[in-house]
């Protein structure tokens, strides 16, 4: 007895534990551990205390008792933990099914004989308990087999605990028929409280263990986002030498010259002067879009679509152009990712000044939206169209975005009609939007 009362003290202490780790985690798999703890831990008070017992002056209720349907419970709601907390539903999708499919024997299973007991049909919940509780053995077995050969060591622990604590469970109930007690004895109990005890300690030790498995993995997601973060920076140190460089040096020689033409020749002075401000120009556009890229911090985070506006807004209304923005605002939150940004908003750039230079549309439409696993960036007008598409890469625009999108491991493709305008679709995996991706647990 004094066994038992230990042993229960050790179940309600471990039952808190849960609770709290359910509290403050809100994982869904520590709930209905809960609910498991909370049926096994009823069948075994109001069997030891029957006084606990409401069903107690039944009829029939010292032959076959309707407190037996808690077994049956429990077991649906470990299975619901067991799935949720081995990931079986990703990892294996269909043996998920099977225990799904078990677990809606043994929940109506467990109500049926609870229901069957207090209205004293206790015949109907005996056949009903035995024939339920004969397939769990092989149904264990196969789900011990299955899981234990995938060489996973969190499968492993769990199970090791599930099958010691179903054997010395099963004990119990071999004993029972084999001796022909009409009622647990006390005996009983001490195998059922003690496979608890032995289930919460190999939970025990599922907790740390992937406790464990989930900082190594923060601490490789971290990683991974460093190396992506440095490879991002020498892409964009790459943009700067060449891109900023080459516009630097440019505005450097044509300041030179425009010096020294000067006072002989005005007309070329004032040509070199507008190259050099059309220059100029470009640097601070590059430059305000490197910024807006590596910047992606939700307090000042500025959508495409106003990074857009804030460039063509006066030159939309000097061509008279209606511009219509589609863009995905939670999506777009989602590019986190630095050369992403950047590709991005320079082909929308790239596409919008084609428009503007030869197009001759009054409208364009911008849209960002998801399509399956990919993101899709489109820019569409109602101009003259291309004039060659199967040789519509041939413009230095044209290929840039081409050769921007497939940085992007993406496809870029120009549907055009003539004097119905043209479509440019930049399709990329969304996966490659951010800056790493979450894998599986060991």
């Amino acid at each position: 007895m004094n066994f038992i009362y230990f042993s229960l003290g050790i179940i309600f202490l471990q039952l808190i534990y849960i609770s709290a780790h359910y509290t403050i985690f809100r994982q869904k798999e520590f709930l209905y551990f809960i609910f498991f703890s909370i049926s096994i831990t009823a069948f075994c008070m109001l069997s030891i205390f029957p006084i606990l017992n409401p069903y107690d002056k039944l009829k029939g209720e010292d032959v076959f008792s309707s407190r037996y349907g808690f077994i049956f419970i429990a077991i649906a709601m470990y299975l619901k933990f067991f799935r949720i907390f081995l990931d079986l539903e990703i990892l294996y999708p269909k043996f998920n099914k099977y225990c799904i499919i078990f677990e809606k024997i043994a929940t109506p299973a467990g109500i049926s004989i609870f229901l069957f007991g207090i209205l004293s049909l206790q015949h109907i919940s005996f056949i009903v308990f035995v024939v339920v509780y004969s397939v769990t053995l092989p149904f264990f077995l196969i789900i011990i087999l299955y899981l234990g050969s995938r060489k996973r060591t969190i499968n492993r622990i769990i199970l090791a605990g599930t099958f010691l604590a179903f054997v010395i469970a099963r004990s119990a109930v071999i004993k029972h028929f084999v001796t022909g007690d009409q009622q647990f004895q006390m005996i009983s109990f001490e195998y059922i409280i003690t496979a608890i005890v032995v289930l919460f300690l190999f939970l025990n030790l599922g907790l740390l263990y992937k406790s464990k498995l989930i900082q190594n993995q923060i601490i490789q997601m971290e990683i991974q986002k460093q190396s992506a973060l440095n490879h991002q920076r020498m892409m964009i140190s790459a943009d700067l030498h060449d891109d900023m460089g080459a516009s630097l040096s440019s505005i450097h020689l044509n300041a030179i010259t425009a010096i020294k033409s000067l006072s002989d020749d005005i007309p070329q002075t004032e040509q070199i002067l507008k190259r050099l401000v059309e220059d100029l120009k470009n640097v601070i556009e590059n430059m305000g879009d490197i910024i807006w890229a590596i910047n992606p911090d939700k307090k000042t985070f500025k959508p495409i679509s106003a990074q857009l506006k804030d460039y063509y807004f006066d030159l939309m209304d000097d061509y008279n152009i209606q511009c219509n923005y589609n863009i995905d605002n939670k999506l777009e939150a989602q590019i986190t990712n630095i050369n992403a940004r950047k590709n991005l908003i320079l082909i929308a750039k790239e596409a919008i000044n084609n428009i503007l230079k030869h197009a001759k549309s009054s409208i364009i439409d911008i849209s960002l939206y998801a399509e399956e696993s990919k993101i899709v960036l489109k820019i569409q007008d109602n101009g003259i169209g291309i004039r060659d598409t199967e040789n519509n890469f041939s413009g230095n625009g044209l290929r840039n975005m081409k050769f921007r999108t497939e940085k992007m491991n993406g496809t870029l493709t120009i549907k055009s009609e003539k004097e119905k305008g043209t479509i440019i679709s930049c399709i990329v995996p969304i996966a490659n939007i951010h800056y790493t991706n979450r894998e599986n647990l060991d």
